[in-house]
């Protein structure tokens, strides 16, 4: 009776000390999150006209040093504890360590290591498809091919629209995009979105 009473208390230990740790780790990957964005959102403000441009260079220079920090801590934690799925660190946390990955562009190799943990995570409601279809083109296009879903865009010539980077058999990606749940399930409903959200009027 004694030893089953000894189990029994070790177990809710541990899983308490388990529970502490993820919640820490949670915190650990929203402050990073929190960086992560705040100079990007100065960069957006910027290209739409709606603050100053004499500070552009410097924020530009924060957020490569950011992203540089970013990349190690992310690192860290996938190499610790495995990619942060939803049981984990709770659904937002674990959108926010994606987004992290995202901005991990100098090293895509390890963007694909993500890729491959994200993908088992899928059938099991741990990670979301349209995460992991966002940062399936991100590594295609920094490996120099043809995205699949058409999530990555960028401003065309004349500054006026944006437009999909090289994309795959382009008739049939609404369809692809509905399949892996990602909203809207139309590349030009995105397109227009994009547009008016972050070209200037």
């Amino acid at each position: 009776m004694t030893r089953i009473l000894m189990l029994i208390i070790i177990t809710k230990f541990s899983f308490f000390a388990q529970n502490k740790d993820y919640l820490s780790l949670s915190k650990r990957i929203d402050s990073m999150s929190v960086e992560d964005q705040k100079y990007r959102k100065l960069l957006s403000k910027i290209y739409l006209g709606q603050t100053d441009t004499t500070e552009k260079q410097f924020i530009k220079a924060m957020l490569k040093k950011t992203d540089s920090l970013n990349e190690i801590e992310v690192k860290n934690i996938f190499y610790t504890y495995g990619y942060p799925k939803i049981s984990m660190v709770g659904k937002n946390s674990s959108n926010k360590f994606w987004l992290l990955v995202q901005h991990c562009d100098k090293d895509v190799s390890f963007q694909e290591q993500i890729m491959k943990a994200m993908k088992k995570l899928i059938n099991e409601n741990e990670c979301s498809k349209n995460e992991y279809a966002y940062l399936t083109d991100r590594v295609m296009i920094n490996k120099g091919k043809a995205q699949i879903y058409g999530t990555q865009v960028e401003v065309n010539k004349e500054g006026t629209e944006y437009v999909p980077k090289k994309l795959y058999k382009p008739k049939h990606v609404d369809k692809r995009r509905k399949k892996m749940e990602i909203i809207p399930n139309s590349l030009q409903d995105y397109l227009d979105n994009m547009k008016r959200d972050f070209l200037k009027k």
